[in-house]
């Protein structure tokens, strides 16, 4: 099967004994349009670019007492414009899910790739370190995270 970028072709095989099954080769006919509309592709958005990460950190310490220390911190990451599949010709509404057509019956799944997803994540550390003799050490502490 042909597979030049960005265009990928999908196969959907039932009763392969197991996952390293040797899958035969496939030789499909190149020579009817239709017939290739109705592959699975895979496009790029015309827009498409690299994603953005912003990452932001900030840690306090201070000493309580000769054997003890504090620290508060955090940690933040925003990513901007990270990859993400869209259904270029989803399913349209029917009355009998599924096998409901298409919004263009003539082509079949495409997914375009584009930069519509973004992603937060802040973090709170706390910790308390404290030194008890010349070898031992213990160190309490807690994380608080929230992920958008």
């Amino acid at each position: 099967m042909a597979t030049s970028f960005p265009f990928v072709g999908a196969v959907s095989r039932p009763g392969l004994t197991n996952a390293f099954t040797t899958l035969p080769t496939l030789n499909p006919n190149l020579s009817d349009p239709a017939a290739l509309n109705l592959l699975t592709r895979t496009i790029l958005d015309a827009n498409f670019r690299a994603p953005i990460a912003e990452q932001f950190s900030l840690e306090i310490q201070r000493e309580l007492d000769a054997n003890t220390v504090f620290r508060v911190g955090y940690v933040g990451t925003k990513g901007t414009d990270s990859s993400r599949p869209l259904n270029g010709n989803p399913t349209t509404r029917c009355a009998a899910p599924p096998g409901c057509p298409r919004v263009n019956p003539n082509a079949g799944v495409i997914r375009i790739r584009a930069n519509a997803a973004s992603s937060i994540y802040h973090s709170l550390q706390l910790s308390m370190d404290r030194r008890f003799q010349e070898r031992l050490r213990c160190r309490c502490a807690l994380y608080l995270e929230l992920v958008h």
